[in-house]
């Protein structure tokens, strides 16, 4: 086998691009804003160890790196904290303490779906505000691709805000 990749006899298709291609001719309506680009770029730029909470996006086929993924049904850890008092600026710290070190945001189906399906991280006016603080607090993205941004959690001790 791979004496015929390597002589091109052979060439191997990444199951993510045939899944992404069937996806979207499927079914583009249903779900505008596709993440597997964005996935991919996430393979090389992330270290193994690596550990994923995803905002407004359920789907994890091909999420390179072991992932939390909230639903309607559980929603984001991130809730609490931005429904809660503690300040923005400490979120960080607590989702490093839980293993987690770094947000891959799906902007499109946050502005779709935040509003009317249970999938942003905040349930209030004041719960989304202190998102946005702290989403602030993170600096810019270490990745950005079509809509979709990953922040990489700091170290308390690297916290830019």
């Amino acid at each position: 086998l791979g004496l015929a990749i390597q002589s091109r006899w052979l060439t191997l298709v990444h199951p993510l691009d045939l899944f992404e291609k069937s996806f979207i001719e499927a079914a583009p309506l249903v779900a505008p804003s596709p993440p597997f680009a964005a996935y991919r770029a996430l393979d090389e730029a992330l270290a193994p160890e690596a550990t994923i909470l995803l905002i407004a996006e359920p789907r994890i086929f091909g999420v390179p790196r072991p992932v939390i993924a909230p639903s309607q049904h559980d929603p984001s850890p991130l809730r609490t904290l931005c429904e809660g008092d503690a300040p923005p600026s400490s979120f960080s710290g607590i989702l490093r303490q839980q293993g987690i070190t770094h947000l891959v945001i799906n902007d499109g189906e946050l502005t779709r779906l935040g509003g009317n399906y249970p999938v942003a991280p905040w349930k209030t006016a004041r719960g989304e505000a202190r998102w946005w603080a702290f989403i602030r607090s993170l600096g810019e993205p270490v990745a950005e691709k079509d809509g979709v941004r990953t922040y990489r959690l700091p170290l308390e001790s690297q916290h830019p805000g």
